[in-house]
């Protein structure tokens, strides 16, 4: 289960109180009641009916008394009559054409269905914001403050000057009080909300913050005095003391707080130097304008001087709901929005509207003088024509003067990134990306000079690849000294007055930068942190510093090029892997072709020089001693080159798929009988000597006689080639369950153990002292390994440097 601490249970039971006392709230509002009719106060001081859909009262009648008390304002009739029930009746004492008359009229309902579910709607709003805000950041200073100031501008909202006269306990007093105390400390809650965002709370603000606080407590304290004074006893005094006080003081005060809040915002903002606290008070000042402005403009301010508001309640309180939308995005998610689209669009559609309203004035006027006597609407038709041609260059030209101006960004933000990241995504070559990134870029933010820099990391020199401005650099490179730089080059470097103040720049050597003409500098960096290329900036060709959006904006198109670098670069390194395979591939085949060309051509003469020198052999009464040694020689030698023509031959065939195996019966002793016959010259020549154990007369397996022999006579030669004079080779067939094993076991130099998985593979040979001096193709084992598997045996292997070896070949024994 979470734990909940003693604060948050706090803030949870009060926002659950609150939301309670805002439902009550509008309830009260359900039943606060009104006359039947509209009165206004004029400038004599009369209160007289504007409007009536009571018969008994026109417009126009000066209303003297209601229940014989006489009020100078509607506040405070609305004050008296919040005090009685709907249907209530009250005298109406007024003075039609100079004559006295008297009328006893029901009460109605004072807001209509429309305005409850307004206020209801907007009310819980303002709560659900405070909630939300709060779970969002909770450690966030701002959010806290924000989060109550919320709640109470939901209890103004939903609990304003309800009626006060219901229930046997008086709980329409009570609601009355919370929204007196919630309208006198939430001006002063946002007022500290916009310090919040200040690094620096001096002496003063937080003076000035302890005084709004110290005033609120005595407003709300005055005010709830008069209230249940001027509510308890009936007394018009007190109501007309506690409606003065109301207007003539708190309201002032109201007012003043909104203006100190504003100016604060606007100090704070002027003096700020990190770009996201500038963002953020951008959004402080659209809520400010938009809400609390709008509502001492529209409300307040009207009130005060002519009695009656601008606009309807309904309208203003609907817009004050920007205040805490706007005030949450500066807290939560401040680049939610862009403001500044938001603000320059709103400043361009204003001046459209007022440019309009002028134009169609003074069009109208100077074609009325030139067009007098006929239809009327003919200058309007004009009118109205000419303004639609004058219509698009006004509102180019607002939005320009404003971008320029104001905002200094000409372009949407997020939709040339996509367009940036889309068209990188889809590049293939790294010089058509480094031409795209500077064509786009110098569109978007005209410099006089960039270029894009690709680092070869063969010679480690920077060389242009694209550029515009940067001619004189073609053709030449510089080196790159990353030792020597005091960056790691993980954020842009730039020349310090050249960028806003407080983005996440390194500051560049000013006197190197602007000798050649930089004022910016990407590095376009890989996730694991090599460095590909840098993307270079001169001057902006406004004069103006590059902002938080340009740096964004390339920030993000220099990652996306390092990945797309990164995707290049091994696309490339794949295609030459693929063609490096296909030319090896076609090199093996090519070496194949020759080698079974070669071996076929050689295989001739050997076979010749053999069938010559049996028959010199089988007549040997006729030869003399040496002779006859000489004829033993070649005999043998040729036996040995035969040998190593036919793995050549049998390797190259496995290699093309092409070798087969004819498997018969055959009596493995006569085949490891005649193997050890033919090595008899080879071991004689080495002066070492080979041992035939054999226990067993006769074994039958399935096997191609030819590529068995071949496979033991390999074992054999290996034997006798890596052990030295006086060494002894021992063969045996030894059986073990179906199974029989032809056992080589020989007192060579012996294989490392980490090498034994690899001796089996074509042309691997075992670099040793020993097996530098012996002569070989590598391919003797891997014939070996052929053969075994088509005959559906295995090879064990056992070895140690210095102790030889012992290979068994195992064969399954037949049992036909």
């Amino acid at each position: 289960m979470k734990h909940i601490d003693l604060k948050d249970g706090f803030t949870l039971f009060a926002d659950f109180c609150i939301i309670i006392i805002c439902a009550l709230g509008i309830y009260l509002n359900s039943i606060k009641t009104d006359l039947p009719f509209k009165t206004k106060l004029l400038d004599s001081g009369t209160l007289v009916v504007s409007k009536s859909d009571n018969a008994l009262l026109s417009p126009g009648d000066t209303i003297t008394a209601i229940d014989g008390h006489s009020f100078s304002g509607w506040e405070e009739i609305e004050f008296y009559l919040d005090g009685k029930s709907i249907n209530d009746d009250v005298t109406i004492a007024s003075i039609e054409n100079g004559n006295e008359s008297s009328a006893t009229i029901p009460l109605t309902s004072y807001y209509s269905f429309f305005n409850l579910i307004i206020m209801a709607v907007v009310g819980g709003s303002f709560l659900l914001i405070a909630i939300i805000v709060r779970n969002m950041a909770k450690e966030n200073t701002s959010a806290n403050i924000l989060h109550w100031a919320c709640l109470g501008l939901g209890i103004i909202i939903t609990c304003t000057a309800t009626t006060y006269v219901i229930t046997s306990f008086g709980y329409g007093y009570f609601n009355r009080i919370f929204w007196l105390i919630s309208y006198s400390f939430t001006p002063v809650l946002f007022t500290h909300f916009t310090t919040s965002f200040s690094n620096q709370h001096t002496p003063k603000i937080k003076g000035l913050l302890i005084t709004l606080y110290t005033c609120s407590v005595i407003y709300a304290s005055v005010l709830i005095y008069l209230f249940i004074k001027a509510g308890t006893d009936k007394n018009i005094v007190l109501i007309k003391s506690y409606v003065f006080f109301f207007d003539k003081f708190f309201r002032f005060f109201l007012i003043a707080c909104i203006l100190i809040a504003i100016s604060i915002c606007i100090y704070i903002y002027a003096k700020a130097t990190d770009i996201e606290v500038r963002k953020r008070l951008q959004w402080l000042l659209m809520g400010f304008f938009v809400g609390p402005f709008c509502f001492a403009i529209f409300w307040v301010f009207p009130i005060i001087f002519t009695g009656s508001s601008l606009i309807p309640e309904s309208l203003i309180i609907i817009l004050l709901i920007a205040m805490p939308l706007s005030f949450s995005i500066a807290i939560v998610k401040y680049r939610m929005l862009d403001i500044n689209f938001i603000i320059n669009r709103s400043v361009v559609y204003t001046g459209i509207l007022l440019g309009i309203v002028v134009l169609y004035a003074a069009l109208s006027g100077v074609i009325s003088l030139f067009v007098s006597g006929v239809n009327p609407l003919f200058p309007s038709a004009i009118t109205a024509v000419a303004i639609a041609f004058l219509l698009q260059p006004v509102k180019t030209n607002i939005q320009k003067f404003v971008d320029k101006r104001f905002f200094r960004v000409e372009y949407d933000f997020r939709r040339e990134q996509n367009r940036f990241l889309d068209d990188i995504k889809n590049t293939n070559d790294i010089k058509e990306l480094a031409q795209k990134i500077v064509s786009q870029t110098d569109e978007l933010i005209p410099v006089d000079k960039i270029g894009f820099f690709q680092l070869n990391t063969f010679d480690n020199r920077i060389r242009m690849i694209s550029n515009n401005g940067w001619e004189f650099l073609k053709g030449r490179s510089l080196r790159f000294e990353e030792e020597n730089l005091k960056t790691d080059l993980s954020v842009p470097v730039a020349v310090s007055d050249k960028v806003e103040p407080g983005l996440n720049v390194e500051a560049a050597d000013t006197r190197v930068f602007k000798r050649w003409g930089m004022m910016l500098v990407f590095p376009i960096k890989s996730p694991s942190g090599l460095i590909h290329a840098f993307l270079a900036l001169g001057l902006k060709k406004s004069g103006a510093r590059f902002y938080k959006d340009d740096v964004d904006l390339l920030n993000t198109v220099s990652a996306a090029a390092a990945l797309t670098i990164d995707r290049i670069k091994l696309q490339e390194d794949l295609i030459r892997e693929h063609l490096e395979a296909e030319r090896l591939e076609e090199i093996n085949r090519l070496k194949s072709f020759f080698m079974q060309i070669i071996t076929h051509d050689m295989n001739q003469p050997v076979t010749n020089i053999k069938i010559y020198s049996e028959l010199l052999l089988n007549n040997v009464e006729s030869l003399s001693e040496k002779f006859k040694k000489h004829v033993k020689k070649i005999h043998g030698e040729n036996e040995l080159l035969g040998r190593l023509i036919n793995d050549i031959l049998d390797y190259s065939m496995i290699e093309q798929n092409k070798k087969t195996y004819q498997i018969l019966p055959t009596d493995i002793n006569a085949v490891l009988t005649d193997a050890i016959n033919s090595m008899q010259y080879k071991f004689t020549k080495e002066k070492q000597e080979i041992e035939f154990i054999n226990k067993h007369k006769k074994i039958i397996i399935k096997a191609d006689t030819v590529a068995i022999e071949r496979a033991i006579i390999n074992l054999l030669t290996n034997a006798v080639k890596y052990s030295g004079e006086g060494c002894k080779t021992t063969v045996s067939l030894i059986t073990s369950e179906n199974t029989v094993g032809v056992q080589v076991v020989d007192q060579g130099s012996g294989i490392p153990e980490k090498n034994l998985v690899d001796i089996f593979e074509p042309y691997t040979r075992i670099t040793t002292e020993t097996t530098k001096k012996t002569e070989g193709t590598g391919l003797g084992l891997a014939v070996v390994k052929h053969v075994m598997n088509a005959h559906c045996g295995r090879i064990e292997v056992k070895s140690k440097p210095g102790k030889g070896s012992t290979f068994t070949l195992w064969f399954p024994i037949s049992n036909e």
